[in-house]
């Protein structure tokens, strides 16, 4: 599972920041984890020019394999998050091979 959010969005309760609502959430979640890298930042402000980590990826299982980064800039006043995934299975050099002595020609000439 993946979710991603971002953090400058209205806060959704009275009294409460966005980023407490992720860090509650995170602590009462048994499977999900955090895997943007600290300190990865995904908005430079455009009037201090100060980094900040506003786009959050969680996610559980292969997930937590994955490389997070941010891409270059593309207009929008964040920057593209890149989840590069790692193959589940490694990959062999062995050739393919095929039995034939295990087909049944007849029941497969019948259906």
């Amino acid at each position: 599972m993946l979710i991603t959010t971002s953090g400058n969005r209205p806060s959704p309760g009275a009294g409460k920041t966005i980023q407490a609502h992720h860090s509650s959430f995170l602590a009462d979640s048994d499977s999900l984890s955090l895997l943007t890298p600290t300190g990865l930042p995904t908005r430079i402000d455009p009037v201090s020019g100060n980094p900040s980590t506003l786009d959050l990826c969680l996610g559980n299982g292969p997930l937590l394999l994955t490389t997070i980064t941010t891409g270059p800039y593309v207009g929008s006043d964040h920057l593209p998050v890149i989840i590069a995934s790692v193959p589940l299975h490694p990959l062999t050099s062995r050739r393919p091979c095929w039995s034939f002595k295990k087909g049944d020609l007849v029941s497969f000439q019948t259906e």
